[in-house]
């Protein structure tokens, strides 16, 4: 049974609280759930979450692709609720809804920092996905004993 309670409380508590093996273990969950149901949009969703794997694990990350990747994966997902009869159609909606919302409002830091900072990200230009990208990155480096920081 999908966890959907617990994704849509990741996302919603900031993405920077969701390290990259705990994306990566959420997301083959999904891929698993996924894979059951025999449609088209589903088979498109497992592309993109795949996809949305292979940049995390990039480096850098590129916070921008992240944030494309999140968006179309929460307006699919939205897509895909509103053609089930299942039990969990409000839930897979909600889902969507919290994708494409962290989406919307995630600064990838890429622009410039006073949009960053009005949209509640930190100080200096760092959005929320893009600070997340790097403190990834430097937990990795520190566990793989590699002392460089992370790319901006």
């Amino acid at each position: 049974m999908p966890q959907f309670d617990a994704t849509i409380k990741h996302i919603k508590d900031g993405l920077k609280g969701f390290t990259i093996a705990a994306a990566t273990k959420n997301i083959e969950g999904w891929e698993a759930t996924l894979e059951k149901i025999d449609s088209p949009a589903a088979k498109t969703i497992i592309k993109d979450l795949e996809n949305l794997k292979k940049h995390l694990h990039a480096d850098p990350i590129h916070a921008e692709q992240v944030k494309k990747l999140v968006l179309k994966l929460g307006k699919e997902t939205v897509a895909i609720a509103g053609k089930t009869d299942s039990k969990n159609a409000e839930k897979i909606k909600a889902l969507g809804e919290a994708l494409t919302e962290a989406a919307e409002s995630a600064d990838t830091g890429e622009g410039d920092a006073k949009a960053d900072t009005k949209a509640g990200g930190s100080k200096g230009g760092e959005g929320e996905l893009h600070g997340a990208a790097k403190a990834a990155h430097e937990a990795k480096a520190a566990k793989d004993g590699d002392d460089k920081p992370a790319k901006k």
